[in-house]
């Protein structure tokens, strides 16, 4: 499984995925970012497991949400429907950006419930999806983050690419090719 992170604050959002295609162990090819944007600059969905799934959530999500206009509506929507679908392969969404001027990103797999998140001021957020390394992935962003001074968003992408050039290292469904989105509040 490719891996994706996603560090939030109230000011910005940081995305970085991987490239790779694989199935269980085997590669099938590089060079496919793992996210699309819903409106470029402003939201976008994120997504890790079953290819054809998640690159029809990918249009779904864009489609859904010149009709709702909320990103959390557009998540559940998804969510809704994949929860329900046969045969649509294990997929991990997020879906985020900034709405209404508020930063957040909405997590979900087919048979699990979304869990929204939204920074409050000062407040820095992660999100990194579980390889099938013996790292527990989350455990390894928070130390990282932990040890930052100052979270800037330079620092930020820092921390995030590091830990994606660590579990490439070891992990053979994540490759060194880095994928990144930065969206900013206005």
């Amino acid at each position: 499984m490719s891996l994706v992170s996603i560090i939030a604050t109230d000011k910005f959002i940081s995305l970085v995925t991987d490239g790779q295609v694989s199935s269980g162990y085997c590669s099938f090819g590089e060079g496919l970012p793992k996210y699309r944007d819903i409106i470029a600059g402003e939201s976008f969905v994120a997504f890790t497991g079953n290819m054809k799934t998640c690159l029809n959530v990918a249009v779904a999500a864009q489609s859904y949400y010149k009709e709702m206009q909320s990103l959390k509506r557009v998540a559940e929507t998804i969510q809704h429907n994949l929860s329900r679908a046969i045969g649509a392969g294990e997929v991990e969404v997020v879906i985020g950006g900034v709405e209404d001027g508020i930063c957040q990103y909405h997590v979900f797999l087919n048979k699990r419930q979304v869990v929204s998140h939204y920074p409050s001021e000062g407040e820095c957020l992660f999100y990194v999806n579980e390889v099938q390394s013996q790292l527990n992935t989350n455990q390894a962003m928070g130390y990282r983050l932990g040890r930052l001074k100052e979270k800037t968003l330079n620092k930020i992408q820092s921390v995030q690419t590091d830990l994606h050039k660590h579990i490439s290292t070891f992990e053979p469904t994540v490759n060194n090719e880095q994928f990144s989105l930065i969206i900013e509040k206005g």
